[in-house]
């Protein structure tokens, strides 16, 4: 951009000298001139001038008077200021720094004085120029950082839910089984009390043609009307079916509830799990809910066994913690099963606390995790299993639900062929920091 310079003063000498000194130093620049003190401002902002060399003395309006108007309006960063006077008084020279005047120049003028002086003022108005556009570069890569920042956080997003929605479609065929079984003997339990009715029914039916008939006539002997209920009582097995009512009842309500709670685990996995949507989890609750989702994987594989304690309560995301639970629970059964042996594996949960802190490790006798994989197995993408087998997502996602979004600790502990150990920490957090009450 080129530098716009403004000479004023009421003696057209000074001005011509100046202004040719000018020309001859800085051919490139945009060089003014001005006699009349009462145009300088307009020409100021009509030419949008970076350096003004304005005298002091001056007829109607004084360079003094300038000085003070123009910096209300211009800092120095826009506009500098270097006052030509012929006096050689230090409370001028005091005045004119005070009221915002950049530098000055004595008359009579010297060359070598005046270009060393409009240099040092061209190079602040340079510096000024460049720190601008160092300023608005910042902002621009700022605001791309900003917008590349949203857009990785939507891909995270997306990918949280692919893994989570790849991992209820593994599941899904083993909650299948696991609500068919119910399903299977209340369908059944249903055929038998539909049945019960009927014969009921049938003899509800009797009792009522036996009533009709004492209506009619006086002259049935009671003894008979007896034995005839009695006979249709025992054809219809009552007797039997009443026994057995209430262990039918109890059977249907057991697999109508064993429904239910495996519909509720399989709908808190599958919850979105937003940040926001904390609060105050029994994490024994949640270890038996991730277990019933595992169930059918596990069943033929390992046995699962877990330590229960007292009921411990963290305020947490239940969603995200219950998809971290699932997604190392859910390693732990593939890496056993990937053993082919025929003796069942064994995955150990424990659950402790501490003062301010719960801890869930959980353990398995698979064949472990290479030690030149244990730094990499929270890394995204990264898989020890056969292509096609693992998007290398699950742990990376569980070590941003318990270490990012929960401020806890995630660490995998392993020998190859001794099995592997997770071990997770949940800052439990005070009722009270939480909103809660005690």
């Amino acid at each position: 951009m080129n530098m716009r310079i403004l000479v004023v003063d009421d003696a057209a000498l000074n001005l011509h000298f100046v202004t040719s000194i000018l020309h001859q130093t800085y051919p490139h620049y945009d060089i003014y001139q001005c006699q009349r003190p009462r145009h300088v401002e307009k020409l100021v902002n009509e030419k949008e001038i970076d350096v003004l060399l304005l005298d002091i003395t001056m007829p109607e309006i004084s360079g003094l008077d300038l000085l003070k108007s123009l910096r209300e309006k211009l800092s120095s960063d826009d506009l500098q200021i270097i006052m030509l006077t012929a006096l050689d008084d230090d409370d001028v020279f005091q005045t004119c720094y005070e009221l915002g005047a950049n530098d000055y120049v004595k008359k009579p003028f010297n060359k070598v004085e005046l270009t060393s002086r409009l240099n040092h003022a061209i190079k602040s108005i340079q510096d000024h120029r460049q720190r601008k556009q160092l300023i608005n570069g910042i902002k621009e890569h700022n605001n791309e950082l900003r917008r590349v920042n949203m857009e990785l956080q939507m891909a995270q997003a997306a990918l949280v839910h692919s893994e989570k929605m790849a991992a209820i479609g593994q599941l899904a065929a083993g909650v299948a089984h696991e609500i068919n079984n119910p399903i299977g003997y209340v369908s059944s339990n249903l055929e038998t009390l539909n049945n019960y009715l009927h014969k009921m029914t049938r003899y509800i039916h009797q009792c009522r043609e036996v009533q009709e008939a004492l209506e009619k006539s006086e002259h049935i002997p009671s003894e008979a009307l007896a034995v005839q209920l009695a006979n249709g009582y025992e054809t219809q097995k009552l007797g039997i079916i009443m026994e057995d009512l209430e262990g039918l009842m109890a059977d249907t309500q057991e697999g109508v509830e064993r429904v239910a709670t495996i519909v509720k685990t399989m709908r808190n996995f599958a919850r979105s799990g937003d940040h926001d949507e904390k609060g105050w989890v029994n994490l024994n609750d949640l270890i038996h809910q991730s277990m019933m989702m595992l169930q059918n994987e596990s069943k033929y594989v390992a046995d699962v066994i877990f330590r229960e304690q007292d009921d411990i309560e963290v305020f947490c995301n239940q969603g995200q913690i219950g998809q971290v639970l699932v997604n190392i629970l859910n390693n732990a059964v593939q890496a056993i099963r990937s053993q082919e042996k025929p003796e069942r594996g064994r995955i150990t949960i424990g659950l402790g606390r501490t003062e301010d802190k719960a801890n869930i490790i959980i353990s398995d006798n698979g064949p472990g995790i290479p030690k030149e994989y244990l730094s990499r197995i929270f890394d995204p993408f990264f898989t020890s299993k056969k292509v096609g087998d693992g998007t290398g997502l699950g742990l990376s996602i569980s070590y941003d639900i318990i270490v990012n979004k929960h401020g806890g600790m995630l660490a995998a502990h392993s020998e190859t062929g001794r099995g592997a150990i997770f071990d997770i920490l949940l800052p439990i957090h005070d009722h009270q920091e939480s909103g809660g009450t005690e």
